[in-house]
């Protein structure tokens, strides 16, 4: 006989808080701490910023989350692959000063170059 396994819960809003408030407080600790760990991302690319490469990286291989994508004010994580929940994460004003610098590309060491051939090499 098989016993079941106990399925992990997926990542919470408190969860992706704290994750968040990990990284620091104040943009310029977050940016460091970002780039320390490697992390590298599209400027205004709501899926692709390095907010958004950093969770990703974190909790989106959870099998229950479907996808992110980081807003000036909050993190969208949508759960479920057939039937499909989203929850609104809202963002400290720490990260979202964060965010309006990353978008104005205060810092290069983070910012990931996009080929522009990447689009249309279908």
């Amino acid at each position: 006989m098989i016993g079941r396994r106990k399925l992990a819960p997926a990542p919470t809003v408190a969860d992706l808080v704290d994750l968040l408030s990990d990284l620091g407080g104040s943009p310029g600790d977050i940016a460091h701490r970002l780039s320390a760990l490697g992390v590298r991302g599209v400027p205004t690319d709501v899926n692709q910023c390095a907010i958004a490469v950093y969770l990703n990286a974190v909790v989106g291989a959870d099998r229950h989350v479907h996808s992110l994508s980081v807003w000036n004010d909050r993190v969208r994580v949508t759960f479920g692959r057939i039937l499909t929940q989203s929850c609104d994460v809202p963002l400290s004003s720490c990260l979202q000063e964060f965010i309006d610098r990353f978008d104005a590309r205060s810092y290069p060491e983070l910012v990931r170059s996009v080929d522009r051939n990447e689009h249309t090499a279908h």
